[in-house]
């Protein structure tokens, strides 16, 4: 019988894009509708009015970037995230155009007063 072991990880710290991008991904997944939703306690957590509002002006800040942005190249963000599920551009190499839109998006959240503390 093997012994578990406990891992811990020390100074981690988050890649400011993977953190702004999953703050959106949930905003993307919110109960807009008032239909029944995936994940009550996520659901929950953005009625908390302090948390919410801050994390609320990060999606919107992001969605208008990626509406800023290429249709290729927002596809691929959006794909990198899970919200797309096919790459829909044949002709382009996915991992290459998700290279050019992230470095256009971080570009985009520094210069953005919603998003560019997180790149601090």
């Amino acid at each position: 019988m093997s012994a578990l072991r406990k891992i811990e990880v020390v100074g981690y710290v988050p890649d400011p894009l993977t953190e702004v991008l999953d703050i959106y991904v949930r905003w993307t997944r919110r109960d807009d509708a008032g239909n029944a939703h995936r994940d009550r306690e996520q659901d929950d957590e953005w009625h908390n009015a302090s948390y919410a509002q801050a994390d609320i002006n990060t999606a919107e800040a992001v969605h208008l970037m990626l509406w800023e942005m290429k249709e290729m190249h927002r596809w691929a963000i959006n794909k990198r995230c899970g919200i797309s599920r096919v790459w829909r551009f044949p002709n382009a190499v996915f991992v290459d155009v998700l290279a050019v839109a992230e470095v256009g998006i971080v570009e985009r959240m520094k210069r953005n007063a919603a998003t560019r503390d997180y790149f601090r």
